[in-house]
């Protein structure tokens, strides 16, 4: 697994610190995480193979090209049902997203989650 840290020395920002990461599964890593939760919200890019996101109990499937959003404290694993999987993770501070993110439709992606907007679209687990 690759993993840098990248800071903003944006003078509006301040210092900011953002995290970025590369990661690949193979046939021989484990295909499973247990449920955990972090204190930021995650972007995740699926780029290469298919698994099942379980958040907040609620099942999703990305498949290659799409985009995984799990907002901060939101309770999560995934199942790996495709390999090689490869994504690519931002995770960004609530902090950040409170003090500087200004439009609500944006915002939206991060504070509303997908069970709110289309409940009927989600299989409970």
């Amino acid at each position: 697994m690759a993993h840098f840290l990248c800071h903003l020395g944006c003078s509006h920002f301040g210092a900011l610190l953002l995290d970025f990461y590369f990661t690949e599964n193979t046939s021989e890593d484990s295909n499973f995480t247990k449920h955990h939760d972090y204190n930021y919200h995650e972007l995740i890019l699926v780029e290469r193979g298919e698994v099942d996101f379980s958040i907040e109990n609620c099942l999703y499937t990305a498949k290659e090209h799409s985009l995984v959003v799990i907002g901060h404290l939101e309770r999560h694993h995934c199942e790996v049902l495709q390999t090689p999987y490869q994504r690519r993770v931002m995770r960004i501070p609530n902090d950040f997203l409170i003090q500087y993110v200004r439009l609500p439709l944006l915002a939206s992606f991060f504070f509303v989650s997908a069970k709110e907007l289309y409940p009927r679209a989600y299989i409970e687990r």
